[in-house]
């Protein structure tokens, strides 16, 4: 069996037979991501720590009418046996039969939880690791999910058994997310949606990204009021075809870097002026030598007094980039968003 069960599910058993223990799964909304990773982890016995990103989402998915595990166990006739135990500073405890089956945290509340014995945990699922518009992040969210993961993977490894699974689930937001950028899996990802590819394993890292498009699920969704009324919207693009909208819209080119000179190199990329044209280059790779300035937050207030003129010629498109990655790095230390 695919990607698909029979009845147009995700099949999460298609994730775990890759053997890969760092799991990116993006997928279009409402086709079952978090529920049958919470499926999979209740019927084979594995304990999990359960991750979103603020205080806020987590205290509304443990919330009995909005409780993250209630559609599984209702579906099961469970639901009455559940109890969620408030632990103070980290999140919650989730019981069935007064059994615990998972722990909830946020990002904000990893630091708090260090010391924990996880032993019993092995799987940690980070649901909605991809940021919608306009919601607040953490700094270095990544560095916060490898904390949790050493944390309760511990030395197990060292006794002989296996890694903890980290499961990351998310709707197409957006390409350019935190986790992405941090493990350097942006580019991987634009190129997935370019060349409509659904999936990327890396057996020495041990990681994989699983795109879920073409859902079963999907097409009946499509034919529903919300989407009929939404469609051609990028919100439709996002929640039906599994879209990023940021990397659709991105400008990459290859160019002849020899009719180009470079005019400035700012934290990780440089940019180059074509001798003949209007037109600017953008890449992580420096030919020649031009000005300097760092990538902190002093040196991008120094390029943006200096460089105000770039974003003018980024609106009127007159501005290329090696990939995608450089793209969103220049909207950064320019202050732009997608």
């Amino acid at each position: 069996m695919g990607k698909y069960l029979t009845s147009g599910w995700l099949n999460f058993d298609y994730l775990m037979k890759m053997h890969q223990n760092f799991i990116f799964a993006v997928g279009a909304r409402g086709i079952g991501k978090t529920y049958s990773a919470i499926k999979y982890c209740m019927e084979n016995g594995i304990k999990f720590v359960f991750v979103r990103r603020s205080n806020v989402q987590l205290n509304f998915i443990s919330a009995p009418v909005s409780h993250v595990l209630r559609p599984y166990l209702m579906d099961i006739g469970k639901w009455d046996d559940c109890t969620t135990d408030p632990i103070k500073d980290v999140g919650y405890l989730y019981k069935v039969d007064e059994d615990v089956v998972a722990v909830a945290t946020s990002l904000s509340a990893v630091a708090n939880i260090r010391g924990f014995d996880g032993s019993d945990f092995d799987a940690i699922i980070f649901d909605e690791f991809i940021p919608k518009k306009g919601e607040r992040v953490l700094v270095d969210e990544g560095a916060a999910i490898l904390d949790l993961y050493e944390t309760v993977n511990r030395n197990r490894e060292l006794q002989g058994r296996p890694p903890v699974k980290l499961i990351c689930l998310s709707n197409s937001n957006s390409g350019n997310n935190p986790m992405f950028v941090y493990f350097n899996l942006v580019n991987i990802y634009a190129n997935l949606q370019k060349k409509n590819k659904e999936v990327y394993i890396n057996q020495e890292r041990g990681c994989c990204i699983v795109r879920y498009d073409a859902s079963p699920i999907s097409a009946q969704k499509a034919q529903t009021a919300l989407y009929r009324f939404a469609r051609n919207t990028k919100y439709y693009d996002m929640a039906i075809d599994n879209i990023a909208e940021d990397i659709t819209e991105f400008h990459q080119a290859k160019v002849n870097i020899k009719e180009y000179d470079p005019i400035v190199k700012i934290g990780e990329i440089t940019i180059y002026k074509h001798k003949a044209l209007r037109m600017f280059y953008v890449t992580e790779y420096q030919s020649g030598s031009c000005r300097e300035i760092a990538g902190d937050e002093k040196g991008i207030i120094v390029f943006q007094h200096d460089y105000w003129t770039l974003k003018e010629h980024y609106v009127n498109n007159h501005i290329q980039f090696n990939n995608y990655a450089d793209e969103c790095y220049f909207r950064l230390v320019s202050g732009l968003k997608w």
